[in-house]
Protein backbone atom coordinates (compact mmCIF):
# COMPACT_ATOMS: atom_id res chain seq x y z
CA UNK A 1 0.00 0.00 0.00
CA UNK A 2 1.31 3.48 -0.58
CA UNK A 3 0.29 6.19 1.13
CA UNK A 4 0.95 9.88 1.10
CA UNK A 5 -0.46 12.99 3.00
CA UNK A 6 0.18 16.38 1.45
CA UNK A 7 -0.84 19.38 3.56
CA UNK A 8 -1.44 22.38 1.10
CA UNK A 9 -4.55 25.22 0.60
CA UNK A 10 -6.44 23.66 -2.54
CA UNK A 11 -8.48 26.90 -3.51
CA UNK A 12 -7.77 30.09 -3.17
CA UNK A 13 -11.49 31.80 -2.12
CA UNK A 14 -10.44 29.21 0.95
CA UNK A 15 -6.79 31.38 1.48
CA UNK A 16 -8.85 34.37 1.03
CA UNK A 17 -11.51 33.74 4.10
CA UNK A 18 -8.45 31.77 5.89
CA UNK A 19 -5.61 34.17 5.65
CA UNK A 20 -4.89 33.17 9.40
CA UNK A 21 -5.48 29.92 9.63
CA UNK A 22 -4.04 26.80 8.12
CA UNK A 23 -6.01 23.96 6.47
CA UNK A 24 -4.77 20.72 6.10
CA UNK A 25 -5.19 18.87 3.25
CA UNK A 26 -4.20 14.64 3.20
CA UNK A 27 -3.87 13.14 0.42
CA UNK A 28 -3.87 9.40 0.27
CA UNK A 29 -2.66 6.39 -2.31
CA UNK A 30 -3.71 3.00 -1.48
CA UNK A 31 -1.65 0.84 -4.28
CA UNK A 32 -2.92 -2.81 -4.35
CA UNK A 33 -0.57 -5.81 -5.74
CA UNK A 34 -1.81 -5.78 -8.79
CA UNK A 35 -1.13 -1.69 -9.16
CA UNK A 36 -4.66 -0.83 -8.88
CA UNK A 37 -6.36 1.00 -5.99
CA UNK A 38 -7.73 4.26 -4.61
CA UNK A 39 -6.72 7.57 -4.51
CA UNK A 40 -8.49 10.05 -1.83
CA UNK A 41 -8.65 13.37 -0.66
CA UNK A 42 -9.25 15.10 2.51
CA UNK A 43 -9.22 18.47 3.40
CA UNK A 44 -10.23 18.96 7.28
CA UNK A 45 -12.00 22.48 8.42
CA UNK A 46 -11.38 23.60 11.78
CA UNK A 47 -14.18 24.89 13.92
CA UNK A 48 -12.89 28.88 13.46
CA UNK A 49 -12.20 28.00 9.65
CA UNK A 50 -15.71 26.41 9.26
CA UNK A 51 -17.77 29.05 10.82
CA UNK A 52 -15.88 32.03 8.54
CA UNK A 53 -16.55 29.21 5.10
CA UNK A 54 -20.22 28.87 6.23
CA UNK A 55 -22.03 25.72 4.85
CA UNK A 56 -19.41 24.05 2.72
CA UNK A 57 -21.37 21.13 1.60
CA UNK A 58 -24.27 24.00 -0.39
CA UNK A 59 -21.01 25.91 -1.47
CA UNK A 60 -19.05 23.38 -3.29
CA UNK A 61 -19.77 22.59 -6.50
CA UNK A 62 -19.20 18.89 -7.16
CA UNK A 63 -21.22 18.09 -10.65
CA UNK A 64 -17.38 18.34 -12.31
CA UNK A 65 -15.80 15.84 -9.64
CA UNK A 66 -18.85 13.40 -10.13
CA UNK A 67 -18.46 13.32 -13.97
CA UNK A 68 -14.83 12.52 -13.56
CA UNK A 69 -15.61 10.00 -11.40
CA UNK A 70 -14.68 11.25 -8.06
CA UNK A 71 -17.33 10.21 -4.85
CA UNK A 72 -17.66 13.59 -2.66
CA UNK A 73 -18.86 13.71 1.30
CA UNK A 74 -18.92 16.64 3.73
CA UNK A 75 -19.69 15.93 7.40
CA UNK A 76 -19.77 17.65 10.56
CA UNK A 77 -17.01 16.16 12.98
CA UNK A 78 -15.73 16.79 16.83
CA UNK A 79 -15.83 20.68 18.24
CA UNK A 80 -17.52 21.53 14.85
CA UNK A 81 -14.85 21.07 12.64
CA UNK A 82 -16.18 19.90 9.02
CA UNK A 83 -14.21 17.16 7.49
CA UNK A 84 -14.64 17.35 2.97
CA UNK A 85 -13.33 13.77 1.64
CA UNK A 86 -13.17 13.03 -2.22
CA UNK A 87 -12.13 10.09 -3.72
CA UNK A 88 -11.54 8.19 -6.93
CA UNK A 89 -10.61 4.23 -8.06
CA UNK A 90 -7.43 4.09 -9.97
CA UNK A 91 -8.49 0.31 -12.51
CA UNK A 92 -4.67 -0.15 -13.73
CA UNK A 93 -1.01 1.01 -13.03
CA UNK A 94 -0.97 3.73 -15.82
CA UNK A 95 -3.63 5.72 -14.67
CA UNK A 96 -2.23 7.01 -11.20
CA UNK A 97 -0.76 9.98 -12.48
CA UNK A 98 -3.75 11.06 -14.62
CA UNK A 99 -5.70 10.80 -11.31
CA UNK A 100 -3.12 12.55 -9.11
CA UNK A 101 -3.23 15.79 -12.05
CA UNK A 102 -6.93 15.90 -11.12
CA UNK A 103 -5.96 16.82 -7.29
CA UNK A 104 -3.32 19.43 -7.66
CA UNK A 105 -3.13 20.09 -11.00
CA UNK A 106 -0.02 19.28 -14.21
CA UNK A 107 3.34 19.73 -12.84
CA UNK A 108 2.58 18.61 -9.04
CA UNK A 109 3.43 15.16 -9.13
CA UNK A 110 5.61 13.81 -12.20
CA UNK A 111 7.15 11.07 -13.00
CA UNK A 112 4.68 8.71 -11.10
CA UNK A 113 5.33 5.03 -11.61
CA UNK A 114 3.72 2.14 -9.78
CA UNK A 115 4.94 -1.14 -10.66
CA UNK A 116 3.36 -4.30 -9.21
CA UNK A 117 5.18 -8.13 -10.32
CA UNK A 118 3.53 -11.25 -8.61
CA UNK A 119 5.71 -14.12 -9.00
CA UNK A 120 5.44 -17.63 -7.05
CA UNK A 121 5.49 -17.48 -3.55
CA UNK A 122 6.79 -13.46 -4.29
CA UNK A 123 5.28 -10.33 -4.77
CA UNK A 124 7.42 -7.00 -5.33
CA UNK A 125 6.30 -3.35 -5.47
CA UNK A 126 7.62 -0.19 -6.59
CA UNK A 127 6.20 3.39 -6.36
CA UNK A 128 8.54 6.25 -7.68
CA UNK A 129 7.67 10.07 -8.00
CA UNK A 130 8.29 13.67 -7.95
CA UNK A 131 6.83 16.37 -5.53
CA UNK A 132 7.30 19.56 -7.01
CA UNK A 133 6.35 22.56 -4.98
CA UNK A 134 8.43 25.47 -6.26
CA UNK A 135 5.41 27.16 -8.30
CA UNK A 136 4.62 28.50 -4.37
CA UNK A 137 1.01 30.58 -4.36
CA UNK A 138 0.77 29.94 -8.18
CA UNK A 139 -0.41 25.96 -7.13
CA UNK A 140 -3.70 27.95 -5.10
CA UNK A 141 -4.77 30.66 -7.35
CA UNK A 142 -3.21 30.17 -10.66
CA UNK A 143 -3.53 34.61 -11.94
CA UNK A 144 -4.45 35.53 -8.46
CA UNK A 145 -1.53 34.03 -6.54
CA UNK A 146 -0.51 37.83 -6.06
CA UNK A 147 -3.94 38.54 -4.40
CA UNK A 148 -3.91 35.52 -2.39
CA UNK A 149 -0.49 36.72 -0.91
CA UNK A 150 -1.82 39.69 -0.60
CA UNK A 151 -4.45 38.05 1.51
CA UNK A 152 -1.95 36.64 3.48
CA UNK A 153 0.12 40.09 4.28
CA UNK A 154 2.99 38.79 2.10
CA UNK A 155 4.01 36.17 4.57
CA UNK A 156 5.98 33.42 3.02
CA UNK A 157 3.80 30.49 1.73
CA UNK A 158 5.54 28.28 3.74
CA UNK A 159 4.75 30.34 7.10
CA UNK A 160 1.45 29.55 6.26
CA UNK A 161 0.72 26.20 4.65
CA UNK A 162 3.16 23.65 5.99
CA UNK A 163 3.27 20.39 4.28
CA UNK A 164 3.70 16.66 5.47
CA UNK A 165 4.39 13.72 3.32
CA UNK A 166 4.20 10.27 4.39
CA UNK A 167 5.15 7.33 1.64
CA UNK A 168 4.63 3.88 2.62
CA UNK A 169 5.00 0.97 0.39
CA UNK A 170 4.04 -2.74 1.33
CA UNK A 171 3.32 -5.96 -1.24
CA UNK A 172 1.58 -7.71 1.48
CA UNK A 173 2.61 -11.64 2.61
CA UNK A 174 5.45 -11.52 5.67
CA UNK A 175 7.60 -8.44 4.81
CA UNK A 176 7.51 -5.09 6.67
CA UNK A 177 6.10 -2.39 5.17
CA UNK A 178 8.72 0.53 3.36
CA UNK A 179 7.89 4.00 4.84
CA UNK A 180 9.57 7.08 3.96
CA UNK A 181 8.30 10.79 5.90
CA UNK A 182 9.03 13.98 4.58
CA UNK A 183 8.08 17.54 5.17
CA UNK A 184 8.70 19.18 1.76
CA UNK A 185 9.23 23.22 1.31
CA UNK A 186 7.79 25.44 -1.32
CA UNK A 187 11.31 27.33 -1.34
CA UNK A 188 13.35 23.74 -1.86
CA UNK A 189 15.72 24.28 -4.65
CA UNK A 190 15.09 20.48 -6.04
CA UNK A 191 12.08 18.50 -6.10
CA UNK A 192 11.60 16.40 -3.54
CA UNK A 193 12.27 12.45 -4.82
CA UNK A 194 10.33 9.42 -3.74
CA UNK A 195 11.01 5.78 -4.66
CA UNK A 196 10.21 3.20 -2.65
CA UNK A 197 10.36 -0.73 -3.22
CA UNK A 198 9.40 -4.03 -1.39
CA UNK A 199 9.22 -7.29 -1.76
CA UNK A 200 7.26 -10.33 -0.11
CA UNK A 201 7.74 -14.09 0.26
CA UNK A 202 4.77 -16.48 1.24
CA UNK A 203 6.74 -18.66 3.44
CA UNK A 204 4.05 -21.47 2.79
CA UNK A 205 4.69 -21.73 -0.31
CA UNK A 206 8.45 -21.48 -0.55
CA UNK A 207 7.63 -24.20 1.84
CA UNK A 208 6.11 -26.25 -0.82
CA UNK A 209 8.40 -25.30 -3.37
CA UNK A 210 11.18 -26.83 -1.70
CA UNK A 211 9.45 -29.83 -0.54
CA UNK A 212 8.62 -30.04 -4.65
CA UNK A 213 12.15 -29.64 -5.26
CA UNK A 214 13.53 -32.23 -2.74
CA UNK A 215 10.88 -34.85 -4.03
CA UNK A 216 11.95 -33.76 -7.64
CA UNK A 217 15.49 -34.50 -6.41
CA UNK A 218 15.30 -37.83 -4.34
CA UNK A 219 13.49 -39.19 -7.82
CA UNK A 220 16.11 -37.75 -10.07
CA UNK A 221 18.66 -39.67 -7.45
CA UNK A 222 16.73 -42.73 -7.25
CA UNK A 223 16.34 -42.92 -11.39
CA UNK A 224 20.35 -42.15 -11.47
CA UNK A 225 20.68 -44.91 -9.16
CA UNK A 226 18.59 -47.60 -10.86
CA UNK A 227 20.71 -46.83 -13.82
CA UNK A 228 23.70 -47.01 -12.35
CA UNK A 229 22.56 -50.57 -10.89
CA UNK A 230 21.41 -51.80 -14.04
CA UNK A 231 24.67 -50.89 -15.56
CA UNK A 232 26.54 -52.49 -12.55
CA UNK A 233 24.82 -55.79 -12.94
CA UNK A 234 25.52 -56.00 -16.45
CA UNK A 235 29.10 -55.39 -16.29
CA UNK A 236 29.20 -58.11 -13.22
CA UNK A 237 27.42 -60.45 -15.16
CA UNK A 238 29.69 -60.21 -18.48
CA UNK A 239 32.51 -60.55 -15.96
CA UNK A 240 31.20 -63.52 -13.53
CA UNK A 241 32.90 -66.68 -13.83
CA UNK A 242 29.92 -70.01 -14.59
CA UNK A 243 31.08 -72.01 -11.08
CA UNK A 244 28.83 -75.32 -11.16
CA UNK A 245 28.66 -78.17 -8.96
CA UNK A 246 31.21 -80.82 -9.61
CA UNK A 247 31.12 -83.51 -13.35
CA UNK A 248 26.74 -84.67 -12.96
CA UNK A 249 28.34 -88.31 -14.52
CA UNK A 250 30.41 -88.40 -10.92
CA UNK A 251 27.14 -88.43 -9.36
CA UNK A 252 25.45 -91.74 -11.20
CA UNK A 253 25.65 -94.98 -9.86
CA UNK A 254 28.67 -96.63 -10.02
CA UNK A 255 30.39 -93.73 -10.92
CA UNK A 256 33.51 -91.84 -8.19
CA UNK A 257 32.22 -91.48 -4.69
CA UNK A 258 30.55 -88.19 -4.06
CA UNK A 259 32.82 -86.47 -1.64
CA UNK A 260 35.65 -87.54 -3.73
CA UNK A 261 34.60 -85.60 -6.51
CA UNK A 262 35.86 -82.16 -6.53
CA UNK A 263 33.76 -79.00 -6.87
CA UNK A 264 34.69 -75.72 -7.85
CA UNK A 265 34.03 -73.78 -10.84
CA UNK A 266 35.32 -75.48 -13.58
CA UNK A 267 32.40 -78.17 -12.80
CA UNK A 268 29.56 -78.56 -14.96
CA UNK A 269 30.65 -75.72 -17.72
CA UNK A 270 27.93 -73.85 -19.16
CA UNK A 271 25.43 -74.35 -16.12
CA UNK A 272 24.27 -70.81 -15.10
CA UNK A 273 20.89 -71.44 -13.14
CA UNK A 274 20.09 -74.00 -10.28
CA UNK A 275 16.37 -74.70 -10.45
CA UNK A 276 14.58 -76.49 -7.44
CA UNK A 277 11.24 -77.76 -6.14
CA UNK A 278 11.09 -76.17 -2.93
CA UNK A 279 8.60 -78.60 -1.36
CA UNK A 280 10.51 -81.83 -2.32
CA UNK A 281 13.78 -80.57 -2.27
CA UNK A 282 13.95 -78.04 0.26
CA UNK A 283 11.52 -79.26 3.09
CA UNK A 284 11.12 -82.77 1.88
CA UNK A 285 7.48 -82.61 1.70
CA UNK A 286 6.94 -84.03 -1.85
CA UNK A 287 3.50 -85.86 -2.28
CA UNK A 288 0.29 -84.82 -0.89
CA UNK A 289 -0.78 -87.81 0.83
CA UNK A 290 1.77 -87.42 3.41
CA UNK A 291 1.56 -84.04 4.09
CA UNK A 292 -1.74 -82.34 2.91
CA UNK A 293 -3.69 -85.15 3.46
CA UNK A 294 -1.82 -86.41 6.71
CA UNK A 295 -2.76 -82.48 8.01
CA UNK A 296 -5.84 -82.85 7.56
CA UNK A 297 -6.82 -86.22 9.00
CA UNK A 298 -4.82 -85.04 12.35
CA UNK A 299 -6.86 -81.83 12.49
CA UNK A 300 -10.18 -84.13 12.54
CA UNK A 301 -11.00 -82.93 8.68
CA UNK A 302 -13.77 -85.62 7.61
CA UNK A 303 -13.88 -84.78 3.92
CA UNK A 304 -13.58 -88.13 1.36
CA UNK A 305 -10.15 -88.43 0.12
CA UNK A 306 -11.10 -87.73 -3.20
CA UNK A 307 -12.75 -83.99 -1.98
CA UNK A 308 -9.57 -83.33 -0.68
CA UNK A 309 -7.84 -84.24 -3.38
CA UNK A 310 -10.20 -81.65 -5.57
CA UNK A 311 -9.99 -79.29 -3.27
CA UNK A 312 -6.11 -79.32 -3.63
CA UNK A 313 -5.96 -79.13 -7.57
CA UNK A 314 -7.87 -76.48 -7.52
CA UNK A 315 -5.91 -74.63 -4.43
CA UNK A 316 -2.64 -75.01 -6.52
CA UNK A 317 -4.03 -73.99 -9.74
CA UNK A 318 -5.19 -70.93 -7.66
CA UNK A 319 -9.15 -71.45 -8.31
CA UNK A 320 -9.89 -70.92 -4.99
CA UNK A 321 -8.45 -69.80 -2.01
CA UNK A 322 -7.24 -71.40 1.25
CA UNK A 323 -10.53 -70.29 2.96
CA UNK A 324 -12.58 -72.27 0.43
CA UNK A 325 -10.01 -75.15 0.90
CA UNK A 326 -10.28 -75.64 4.87
CA UNK A 327 -14.10 -75.02 3.88
CA UNK A 328 -13.95 -78.30 1.87
CA UNK A 329 -12.11 -79.92 3.95
CA UNK A 330 -14.62 -80.07 6.76
CA UNK A 331 -12.26 -78.02 9.08
CA UNK A 332 -13.83 -75.53 10.73
CA UNK A 333 -11.12 -73.53 12.40
CA UNK A 334 -10.04 -69.85 11.03
CA UNK A 335 -8.30 -69.79 7.74
CA UNK A 336 -5.14 -67.78 9.00
CA UNK A 337 -4.94 -70.55 11.78
CA UNK A 338 -4.55 -73.26 9.14
CA UNK A 339 -2.51 -71.92 7.11
CA UNK A 340 -0.38 -70.83 9.71
CA UNK A 341 -0.38 -74.37 11.17
CA UNK A 342 0.57 -76.08 8.04
CA UNK A 343 3.47 -73.78 7.08
CA UNK A 344 5.12 -74.64 10.59
CA UNK A 345 5.22 -78.07 9.32
CA UNK A 346 7.27 -77.24 6.85
CA UNK A 347 10.74 -77.34 7.93
CA UNK A 348 13.84 -76.79 5.73
CA UNK A 349 15.86 -80.43 4.63
CA UNK A 350 19.47 -80.23 6.75
CA UNK A 351 21.89 -78.83 4.72
CA UNK A 352 19.49 -76.59 2.46
CA UNK A 353 20.98 -73.16 3.75
CA UNK A 354 24.41 -74.35 3.30
CA UNK A 355 23.64 -75.21 -0.10
CA UNK A 356 22.14 -72.12 -1.10
CA UNK A 357 24.91 -70.12 0.83
CA UNK A 358 27.43 -71.82 -0.94
CA UNK A 359 25.62 -71.28 -4.38
CA UNK A 360 25.50 -67.40 -3.76
CA UNK A 361 28.87 -67.66 -3.16
CA UNK A 362 29.70 -69.15 -6.57
CA UNK A 363 27.84 -66.93 -7.76
CA UNK A 364 25.11 -69.23 -9.23
CA UNK A 365 21.14 -68.35 -8.80
CA UNK A 366 18.91 -70.70 -7.88
CA UNK A 367 15.04 -70.84 -8.97
CA UNK A 368 11.87 -72.25 -8.00
CA UNK A 369 9.07 -73.64 -8.89
CA UNK A 370 6.81 -75.78 -7.10
CA UNK A 371 2.79 -77.19 -7.14
CA UNK A 372 1.34 -75.35 -4.16
CA UNK A 373 -1.02 -72.89 -2.76
CA UNK A 374 0.17 -69.12 -3.80
CA UNK A 375 -0.30 -67.79 0.12
CA UNK A 376 1.47 -71.30 1.00
CA UNK A 377 3.81 -70.93 -0.90
CA UNK A 378 4.90 -67.26 -0.43
CA UNK A 379 4.49 -67.09 3.73
CA UNK A 380 7.03 -70.41 3.83
CA UNK A 381 9.82 -68.30 1.94
CA UNK A 382 9.02 -65.15 3.81
CA UNK A 383 9.04 -66.76 6.80
CA UNK A 384 12.88 -68.46 6.01
CA UNK A 385 14.15 -65.69 3.98
CA UNK A 386 14.25 -67.16 0.86
CA UNK A 387 14.04 -63.87 -1.43
CA UNK A 388 17.38 -64.92 -2.83
CA UNK A 389 15.66 -67.94 -4.66
CA UNK A 390 14.27 -66.05 -7.80
CA UNK A 391 12.39 -66.60 -10.12
CA UNK A 392 9.96 -68.31 -7.31
CA UNK A 393 7.61 -69.50 -9.03
CA UNK A 394 3.97 -71.52 -7.92
CA UNK A 395 1.61 -73.54 -9.81
CA UNK A 396 -0.98 -71.03 -8.33
CA UNK A 397 0.44 -67.92 -9.75
CA UNK A 398 1.86 -69.43 -13.25
CA UNK A 399 -1.71 -71.50 -13.81
CA UNK A 400 0.57 -74.59 -14.35
CA UNK A 401 2.06 -77.52 -12.38
CA UNK A 402 5.74 -77.94 -11.78
CA UNK A 403 7.26 -80.31 -13.55
CA UNK A 404 4.50 -79.01 -16.73
CA UNK A 405 5.95 -77.52 -20.11
CA UNK A 406 4.12 -74.36 -19.72
CA UNK A 407 5.86 -73.72 -15.69
CA UNK A 408 9.05 -74.49 -17.45
CA UNK A 409 8.46 -72.19 -20.43
CA UNK A 410 7.82 -69.27 -17.49
CA UNK A 411 10.89 -70.18 -15.60
CA UNK A 412 12.98 -69.71 -18.83
CA UNK A 413 11.07 -66.11 -19.75
CA UNK A 414 11.30 -64.96 -16.08
CA UNK A 415 15.13 -66.26 -15.62
CA UNK A 416 16.07 -65.56 -19.27
CA UNK A 417 18.48 -68.50 -18.55
CA UNK A 418 18.09 -70.93 -22.01
CA UNK A 419 17.25 -74.38 -21.39
CA UNK A 420 20.34 -75.62 -22.24
CA UNK A 421 22.17 -73.82 -19.12
CA UNK A 422 19.90 -74.59 -16.32
CA UNK A 423 20.45 -77.62 -13.90
CA UNK A 424 17.22 -79.09 -12.70
CA UNK A 425 17.25 -80.74 -9.20
CA UNK A 426 13.98 -82.63 -7.93
CA UNK A 427 12.92 -85.97 -6.19
CA UNK A 428 10.65 -87.11 -8.55
CA UNK A 429 11.70 -88.43 -12.05
CA UNK A 430 8.57 -88.05 -14.16
CA UNK A 431 9.55 -83.95 -13.56
CA UNK A 432 13.28 -84.58 -14.30
CA UNK A 433 12.43 -86.58 -17.34
CA UNK A 434 10.60 -83.42 -18.65
CA UNK A 435 13.15 -80.93 -17.99
CA UNK A 436 15.88 -83.35 -19.42
CA UNK A 437 13.88 -83.71 -22.78
CA UNK A 438 13.99 -79.57 -22.59
CA UNK A 439 17.10 -79.48 -22.67
CA UNK A 440 18.06 -79.26 -19.17
CA UNK A 441 20.59 -80.59 -17.01
CA UNK A 442 18.85 -82.90 -14.20
CA UNK A 443 20.01 -84.61 -11.06
CA UNK A 444 17.90 -86.49 -8.62
CA UNK A 445 18.35 -86.12 -5.22
CA UNK A 446 17.36 -89.01 -2.82
CA UNK A 447 18.74 -89.76 1.13
CA UNK A 448 21.43 -91.49 1.46
CA UNK A 449 19.75 -94.96 2.08
CA UNK A 450 17.94 -94.26 -1.73
CA UNK A 451 21.29 -93.16 -2.99
CA UNK A 452 22.02 -97.00 -4.37
CA UNK A 453 18.28 -96.67 -6.47
CA UNK A 454 18.90 -97.21 -10.30
CA UNK A 455 17.79 -94.07 -12.14
CA UNK A 456 18.25 -92.72 -15.21
CA UNK A 457 19.58 -88.87 -14.31
CA UNK A 458 22.60 -88.73 -12.48
CA UNK A 459 22.17 -89.03 -8.96
CA UNK A 460 22.94 -86.72 -5.32
CA UNK A 461 22.79 -88.09 -2.21
CA UNK A 462 21.66 -85.26 -0.01
CA UNK A 463 22.95 -81.77 -0.53
CA UNK A 464 26.28 -82.73 0.42
CA UNK A 465 26.22 -84.90 -2.50
CA UNK A 466 25.23 -81.41 -4.95
CA UNK A 467 28.13 -79.81 -3.02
Amino acid sequence: MFCARVSRLVLAVLMVILAGCQVVVDVDLDVLEDGSGTVTAQVTLDREATAAFGDVGEQLRIDDLERAGWSLTVEEIDFGSTQVTASKQVARPEQWQQVLDEIAGPDVFNEVQVESENGFATVSQQVTFELDLSEGWALLGGNDAGSIEGQVGGRPIDDVVAVLLTTTVTAGGDSAPMRDVSEPRFDDAEPLRVSLATDSENATAILLRWVAVALFSLFVLAIVLAGTGIVLQRRADQRRPTPTPASLASRVPGSAPVDDVAAGPSAAVGVRLVVVEPLAVFYQQPSFASTVLRFIRSRGGLAPNDVVSEAYAAVTSGSITSGDFWTRCDLGASRAALDQALIDERRMRPGAVDFLAEMERRRIPVAAMSTDGSDWSHQTRDRDRLRQVWPWLTSADVGAVAGNVAMFEVLRRESGVAYEHCLYVDTEEGRLDVARELGMKTVLLTSESDADGASSHPVASGFKGLL
